[in-house]
């Protein structure tokens, strides 16, 4: 047999395995799942994607409602979304990243990074990836439909002097800026913009290639964020040069599937890595995921940028998953989730 034959051969049994772990090998519950999901989303006249998986397979990977109502350009699995605050995740990860290159600790003073900032010796990285620096919210201070271009620098600098809430360590409140002092300090320390060192050390790597920095503008194969979608209203405009590293990503629920499955083993990150990742802190956050009060094998992450409302969701004691993409502002991710998360549980007792 010639090598094209074999080659040829070779991808013809790659599709076979691969379709044979798809939605055509699903068992009876979970099409009952997928299908109970369908309907609920059907009903409730949703507008993005969604990709669900139960015990290890997809069972629904799907578009539903339009990305752009002026063109009538359907919304498909592939259609790029702004993530808002599921950006953090990706963040955090990019620390883990540098910490095992032996370029930072996350034990580290931020006063490392910026010398003259107010307290900078008492609050460390740590404390940023977990909410618990008592920094205030950055976004009271700022018109995010200024055309500006900030820089990182320009953007800690509207927060910069504000008194802390608390003594670090001591509470937890969410607060975006320590996700702009993330951004920043992977800056410093990599000596590459935030969006480059996103794109070559966490997308690239992991197959995600229709994830990225967001653009102001759109574009063929992304959605358009809709305030009102009834009355065919846009979301007002955001300069995505505000969100940063606490919001500024966009990407696809295939993709997030990618980083979902790079998560479950050490193909990106260390095993200690994951676990500093993956370990509740005060207010149940971990480094970018938000832990289930009693069972913390689940964890999960929305997001809300203009016109856009997102949610992230994994249970590693049973390989589950549910990632929602909507361009639709007025999506509750809250009330979706409680939906369908039952049904995605209902295959097997805790």
């Amino acid at each position: 047999m010639s090598l094209k034959a074999k080659c040829i051969l070779f991808l013809l049994i790659s599709v076979l395995i691969i379709g044979g772990c798809g939605t055509s090998a699903m068992t009876a519950a979970q099409k009952d799942m997928a299908n109970q999901i369908d309907q609920l989303l059907t009903k409730r006249n949703f507008s993005g994607s969604i990709l669900v998986v139960n015990n290890g397979r997809i069972i629904l990977d799907k578009g539903y409602g339009l990305a752009n109502l002026e063109d009538k350009t359907a919304n498909e699995p592939d259609t790029v979304f702004r993530l808002g605050s599921i950006t953090k995740q990706f963040t955090a990860a990019a620390i883990l990243l540098l910490e095992e290159r032996g370029a930072l600790t996350v034990d580290d003073p931020l006063s490392r990074y910026i010398p003259d900032y107010p307290n900078g010796d008492k609050i460390t990285i740590h404390n940023l990836l977990t909410h618990t620096s008592g920094i205030p919210e950055y976004l009271q201070y700022v018109d995010q439909s200024d055309d500006y271009p900030y820089t990182p620098a320009e953007l800690i600098d509207l927060f910069k002097h504000e008194p802390l809430s608390f003594n670090p360590g001591e509470k937890f409140t969410y607060s975006n800026s320590n996700y702009i002092l993330l951004g920043y300090i992977i800056e410093q320390v990599s000596q590459m913009t935030y969006e480059e060192f996103m794109k070559e050390n966490i997308f690239k790597p992991l197959g995600m290639d229709h994830t990225g920095y967001g653009s102001n503008g759109y574009s063929a194969g992304k959605a358009v964020g809709y305030e009102n979608m009834q009355e065919g209203r846009e979301s007002p405009y955001v300069n995505m040069a505000i969100p940063y590293a606490a919001g500024a990503l966009e990407s696809t629920t295939r993709d997030l599937y990618k980083w979902l499955q790079a998560l479950n083993g050490a193909t990106l990150l260390t095993r200690e890595s994951l676990d500093k990742m993956f370990t509740p802190y005060l207010g149940n956050y971990g480094y970018g995921w938000v832990f289930d009060l009693f069972y913390k094998n689940e964890m999960s992450h929305s997001g809300r940028i203009n016109g856009f409302s997102t949610y992230i969701y994994r249970d590693t004691e049973r390989d589950n998953a549910l990632i929602i993409l909507s361009n639709k502002a007025l999506a509750s991710m809250t009330m979706l989730s409680e939906k369908i998360l039952p049904i995605l549980k209902a295959g097997g007792e805790r």
